[in-house]
């Protein structure tokens, strides 16, 4: 009996050194310094945020995407283009990306417009404005149609002209992750803060052409947003028959596209 008496103590002295052990490790020097990747989703889940809270690059938003540009002055947007055309009724402050994955595979290919509105101009949608060359390989766009903010009331108006799921801006307004219906397709200016974001590119200002990085880099937390390297559609009209789009490939640059063509999508939205 003291044999078995002795050997029960010295074991639950044993079980209790280990646990005070284990327990020192975890509030350790060690483990204070220890940080998630970008890749691994750490933020609130999207239902437990609302859009007047803060977000940060990186974070998922509260309509299920990924938060790729932060505005802290704020910027006009809305279906009408406003400055209180934000979901709260102010300015918004923030883009958000559709999650890899969106339309259930990889970004689809759409035609701009439609057969018989491949060669007219959208009514709302004002085109033209200089091309200035940067390098021989990559041109920035000054267009009236291609602000931060602008490419839900541009979307409105190319779809209104009769441009249906079939076409880039149709198939940016139809979806509806997170129950929202304020998706739309970016303009110019717009993918070129989503290029930049997913390459990794430090921003320094919205002007700044994307260019370096790789594609779907994870050191602002797009290391899983699956963007294709390649050209994307911009709801930025150019002339009656061209767009804007945007490469997302080695060779960044910013051209003119045809109606006619089809070319990738994915769908933000400004709140």
């Amino acid at each position: 009996m003291r044999r078995f008496f002795l050997l029960l103590i010295t074991s639950s002295l044993v079980a209790t050194c280990l646990l005070t052990i284990a327990s020192t490790a975890a509030v350790g020097d060690d483990a204070a310094t220890v940080s998630p990747s970008p890749d691994v989703t750490t933020q609130a889940d999207p239902q437990s945020k609302t859009q007047s809270d803060t977000f940060a690059i990186g974070e998922i938003g509260p309509a299920g995407g990924v938060v790729f540009y932060v505005n802290k002055k704020g910027f006009k947007c809305g279906e009408k283009f406003t400055s209180t055309g934000s979901p709260t009724g102010g300015l918004c402050h923030y883009l958000e990306v559709a999650p890899n994955g969106w339309n259930t595979g990889i970004d689809p290919r759409k035609l701009w417009a439609v057969k018989s509105k491949q060669s007219k101009d959208v009514a709302g949608v004002a085109g033209g404005g200089p091309e200035v060359r940067i390098t021989p390989e990559s041109t920035r766009i000054v267009n009236s149609s291609s602000e931060i903010g602008l490419g839900y009331k541009n979307s409105i108006a190319i779809v209104k002209q009769g441009n249906d799921t079939t076409t880039a801006a149709g198939a940016s307004r139809a979806y509806q992750g997170g129950s929202m219906s304020d998706w739309y397709l970016p303009t110019l200016t717009e993918l070129n803060q989503l290029c930049k974001w997913a390459r990794g590119v430090p921003w320094k200002s919205d002007a700044t052409v994307c260019a370096g990085g790789k594609l779907n880099s994870p050191t602002y937390g797009a290391g899983s947003i699956g963007l294709i390297e390649t050209g994307y559609f911009s709801s930025s009209e150019r002339l009656a028959k061209t767009v804007w789009h945007q490469f997302f490939s080695d060779f960044t640059r910013q051209w003119f596209e045809y109606k006619a063509s089809s070319e990738y999508i994915r769908p933000i939205r400004a709140f």
